[in-house]
């Protein structure tokens, strides 16, 4: 800037006035901006730029952008239920309100991104996370704006074994009643029941013989 009398008026905030400027060329430039606009570059100003009353220069701050990318992640083991859905939904939100949502899928290689977004509200920086709509049968979560999502199949429970040291005997029913099979039969080798058959028949030769004995004897 050339010498002068210049003074800068009003210079924390728009517009701001310079006096005794001389019809000449000058570079306008902004050293700080608002919060949440970005730094306007330099400006030229030559002396078309003037007329009768001055210059009059426009200094546009853009509002700062921001953005907000990430990756989704399966852990399913390859998709060994063929569960696994075609396509995600994930909200973005803004100090807690959503704002946006888009759809992702394996052609997005399970990539997205939000782009162009305020990086303040009057001000403030504005806080971004992200939320996926329910999938059904994973558990979701959210590390930063990268989300997991784990499937966990249910193993079938093992039946329980008795573990009561006790043997089971097969048993057979008849009318209700439950005895022993091998209560049926005579041990091989029981001496008593064998005599007590001889007996029977003993007695059962005797009682033939009286019989023809006394036929023959009348």
């Amino acid at each position: 800037m050339p010498p002068g009398n210049a003074s800068a008026i009003d210079k924390p905030r728009p517009p701001c006035t310079i006096y005794g400027l001389l019809r000449d060329s000058y570079q306008l430039k902004e050293v700080s901006a608002p919060k949440g606009y970005q730094l306007a570059g330099a400006v030229i100003v030559t002396s078309t730029n003037f007329d009768s009353k001055g210059a009059v220069i426009k200094i546009i701050d853009k509002i700062e952008k921001t953005s907000v990318s990430g990756t989704k992640t399966w852990r399913d083991n390859n998709n060994q239920d063929g569960i696994r859905p075609s396509s995600i939904t994930v909200n973005l939100l803004a100090n807690g309100q959503q704002v946006a949502s888009k759809k992702v899928s394996a052609s997005d290689n399970w990539q997205y991104s939000f782009d162009n977004l305020a990086a303040y509200a009057n001000g403030q920086k504005i806080t971004y996370t992200v939320t996926e709509d329910a999938v059904a049968g994973y558990t979701s979560t959210v590390d930063g704006y990268n989300i997991t999502n784990t499937h966990n199949p249910t193993t079938p429970k093992e039946p329980q074994v008795p573990n009561n040291g006790n043997k089971v005997t097969p048993k057979d029913f008849t009318q209700g009643k439950m005895y022993d099979k091998t209560s049926r039969l005579p041990q091989t080798g029981d001496g008593s029941s064998m005599g007590m058959m001889l007996i029977g028949l003993v007695t059962l030769l005797l009682s033939l013989g009286l019989v023809v004995i006394s036929r023959f004897t009348i």
